[in-house]
């Protein structure tokens, strides 16, 4: 049959069409799915990875969220944790909502911490005394009557510990209070003589200490925990629960759901990536590292190293552009470096520990935080703050844009000094400039100068 030149050209095109939808199905099979957790994690992640056509880079929470401290995985949360290749957490305690659920979406998930390898790490400077007793996790729950389960699995063939403490109260107050009324019954507690240790099955209540003994033959070791009625309860534990998580989150309802804490001291973070690793950081580090030029260039090393060893194909462009990043980084922390040593006064009082890593870089001297632990503090706390401000002769109360600002407004009212709201960068618009650090913190050191004045 002959046909027509023009039908030959349709049949060629109609191929050519054909062959590169193949191609974009092909591509688009090869592509890592690339998840951040936060929006500076994000944005650093992007930053590594420009040019690259190989990865869709994505955000796990919304760019307004800020540090995700109290986040709960929502079923769509975990459906696209469950189709990512990559995950890219901060580390360092910020992402406590990750863990066992999150293996069990995806075994395969490879994550890379950002904070890995990251010289110049501080711990929280208001990290708990003497006062916090010998208990090593704290965690709060809000939970209805009815038994639940607590469950210590074998990690690596063995229990972190053959057996711990545990100590269970009910708090008559609200969940940010909880740990503040019970602290005191808790450590009294634990200097009481040691009760009998209870095995595999037995019942935990309220009001008590437990010494628990696990089951060093079987793979994991339950107990029940009974609550006649519905309450605040507080949970005191020799150990971090999640040393004791393999495949199974630590504490369920009768139904078999997880429950996760309302709070807990200290934040922590657990990652599984493959073998099935338990990452978990002890000391209470500070996870903001995003906040400061210097660490932040840091950071983006970190993550172009880790996705490098991944995809070694492309190191070159991840080495690249984190290189530059960190130039730019160098000559931003250089420009603001300059302008915080003109200022007048260089002590404030901060709202938690967002700004530690930029004060520190910068030579602010931070005299004190109004809500270390994203609490208001009390009466007895700001009285206290106020005689620190004053002995110390702050400049300035800085506040932030995650926080509830009234408790540093009342004190900068109290001391005189003017209140100066910094984005520490935390969280941002859905599609931040490529200059999106240089132009907040350029803003954060003018604020500063305004209110602390310049000795020029």
């Amino acid at each position: 049959m002959i046909r027509s030149h023009a039908s030959r050209c349709r049949i060629v095109l109609l191929a050519l069409s054909t062959l590169a939808l193949q191609g974009t199905a092909l591509l688009a099979e090869t592509t890592r799915n690339v998840l951040c957790t936060t929006f500076p994690i994000h944005y650093l992640t992007q930053q590594v990875t420009a040019g690259h056509k190989g990865l869709a880079v994505e955000r796990l929470l919304p760019a307004s969220l800020g540090c995700p401290h109290d986040v709960a995985l929502k079923p769509q949360d975990m459906a696209r944790l469950a189709a990512a290749d990559i995950l890219v957490v901060n580390g360092l305690g910020m992402e406590e909502f990750l863990g066992a659920p999150v293996h069990r979406a995806n075994p395969d998930l490879v994550i890379i911490d950002s904070s890995d390898g990251v010289n110049g790490v501080l711990p929280y400077a208001e990290e708990p005394t003497a006062e916090a007793g010998p208990y090593e996790w704290i965690g709060v729950f809000e939970l209805p009557a009815g038994n639940y389960t607590w469950r210590f699995d074998q990690v690596d063939g063995a229990y972190a510990d053959p057996g711990m403490g545990m100590v269970i109260l009910q708090a008559n107050t609200t969940a940010a209070e909880a740990i503040a009324h019970t602290r005191a019954e808790a450590n009294r507690l634990s200097n009481d003589e040691t009760p009998p240790s209870l095995q595999d099955g037995s019942v935990l209540q309220s009001g008590a200490r437990h010494q628990l003994a696990f089951t060093t033959d079987a793979p994991s070791t339950s107990f029940t925990v009974a609550f006649a009625e519905p309450g605040t309860y507080v949970f005191y534990t020799e150990h971090l629960p999640f040393e004791f998580e393999r495949d199974e989150h630590f504490f369920k309802d009768g139904s078999g759901s997880d429950i996760e804490p309302t709070l807990q001291e200290p934040e922590v973070s657990v990652a599984h990536g493959h073998g099935h690793h338990h990452h978990h950081h002890h000391g209470g580090m500070n996870p903001h590292l995003f906040a400061s030029p210097r660490m932040a260039a840091q950071v983006a090393h970190s993550i172009a190293r880790q996705l490098s060893a991944i995809d070694p194909e492309s190191a070159d462009l991840y080495t690249t552009n984190a290189e530059a990043f960190a130039a730019r980084m160098e000559s931003l922390h250089q420009e603001l470096a300059g302008q915080a040593a003109s200022l007048a006064n260089r002590k404030v009082i901060q709202p938690h520990g967002i700004f530690d890593y930029l004060f520190r870089d910068l030579g602010i001297e931070i005299i004190a935080s109004t809500q270390p632990h994203g609490q208001e503090p009390s009466a007895a706390q700001m009285i206290d703050l106020v005689e620190q401000g004053r002995t110390a002769g702050v400049g300035a109360i800085i506040l932030e844009p995650q926080y509830d600002s009234r408790s540093g407004r009342t004190l900068a009212r109290e001391l005189g000094v003017p209140a100066v709201m910094l984005d520490p960068g935390a969280s941002g618009p859905e599609v931040p400039s490529p200059d999106h650090t240089e132009t907040i913190m350029r803003a954060n050191l003018q604020a500063l100068a305004d209110a602390l004045g310049t000795l020029d």
